[in-house]
């Protein structure tokens, strides 16, 4: 087991430096994206094995990007309760995926400013945060892991509707 939750506590996350734009004022900003692969069901209709493929490919792939090549990669089904309510509490995953764990995966870069969720209701969710009130900021972090990982996964996207997600309003574009 890799040492996240030995050594999470040591600092805080970047987001929560205070040093963003109207840090007084804003605490952090987030932007998130929402992908789907082609060529998988998505996870609420796909199979066990369906689902062990992608937290595993996902993960090499996660692992292999520069923004997150440091960071953790953690199978939720390998995590006591408490440590997933724990990223719960970080708000990382939601409170149906702590209960339902298997095969699903997050990966949290060193700095805890930008995650990856594997297998949650789309084959990934990812988050980037930034300190203060940056949504371009954020955007700009986010849309760079996206780019990344779009060099080794296709991503479902129909031109009328933009990437297809399995909930309506996170379909488009943004």
């Amino acid at each position: 087991m890799n040492d996240f939750f030995h050594t999470w506590r040591s600092s805080y996350p970047a987001w929560l430096d205070g040093q963003g734009p109207s840090a007084d004022i804003v605490i952090s900003t987030r932007a998130m994206l929402t992908r789907n692969l082609v060529g998988f069901d998505f996870p609420t209709q796909a199979t066990g094995a369906e689902l062990a493929t992608l937290v595993e490919g996902l993960g090499v792939d996660l692992r292999r990007t520069s923004s997150l090549s440091n960071g953790h990669f953690l199978k939720l089904a390998e995590l006591t309760a408490s440590q997933r309510k724990l990223l719960q509490e970080m708000q990382l995953i939601a409170p149906q995926t702590r209960k339902n764990p298997l095969h699903r995966g997050l990966m949290i870069s060193e700095n805890r400013a930008l995650a990856a969720l594997v297998n949650e209701e789309d084959h990934l969710k990812l988050a980037a945060s930034c300190s203060g009130f940056d949504p371009g900021g954020a955007a700009e972090v986010v849309a760079g892991l996206e780019t990344e990982l779009e060099k080794a996964r296709r991503f479902a996207y129909q031109e009328d509707l933009g990437y297809l997600t399995s909930w309506p309003g996170d379909v488009g574009t943004g």
